[in-house]
């Protein structure tokens, strides 16, 4: 429930990333001896990873028709994030990139599963995370065919200067 945004972004997920089966071509209306798909948990900031993915792996044993089995390996598990837009430094940040970039900063929620970034915030309470990264609808995250174009990383490289003078200029004020 929920705008798709939220789905998205703010609740819990399941996705199917990869199915092995047998393919279209040369398939038949029988019952398939084995199949196997890798499935994505993405969870929202404050869900224990470890809870969430017992509660999946019981969730699909239940589901399993008579009389199939289901073997699950299951990965390391990581809590997710969500950023603090509130922070000086964020908004240093948006204004780096909004110059950098010759326009307005659009926010998006996106994943938040980072495993260090939790880990970074409880080891320095108070620190500010701010997680970017280069990349357009073209960049195909995390495939086999990820890029970048250069143009962007340029101007995140440039970005992140602009973030450093913005974070000095804001010390300054302060002092």
């Amino acid at each position: 429930s929920g705008t798709v945004a939220d789905r998205l972004f703010a609740k819990p997920a399941v996705a199917v990333l990869g199915f092995d089966a047998p393919g279209v071509a040369g398939s038949s209306n029988q019952i398939v001896p084995e199949a196997s798909a890798r499935v994505s948990l993405r969870l929202a900031p404050g869900d224990d990873p470890e809870r969430a993915r017992d509660a999946l792996v019981a969730h699909l044993r239940a589901a399993a028709p008579w009389g199939v089995q289901v073997e699950i390996e299951a990965d390391e598990a990581g809590m997710g994030y969500l950023v603090d837009t509130s922070t000086a430094a964020y908004a240093a940040a948006k204004s780096a990139l909004a110059e950098a970039f010759e326009h307005d900063v659009v926010e998006m929620g996106s994943g938040g599963s980072v495993p260090i970034v939790p880990m970074l915030a409880e080891t320095f309470p108070g620190m500010a995370v701010i997680i970017v990264g280069a990349g357009d609808e073209r960049s195909n995250y995390h495939s086999l065919d990820e890029s970048v174009d250069l143009a962007d990383l340029e101007r995140l490289v440039l970005a992140e200067v602009l973030l450093i003078r913005n974070l000095g200029a804001a010390a300054r004020l302060v002092t």
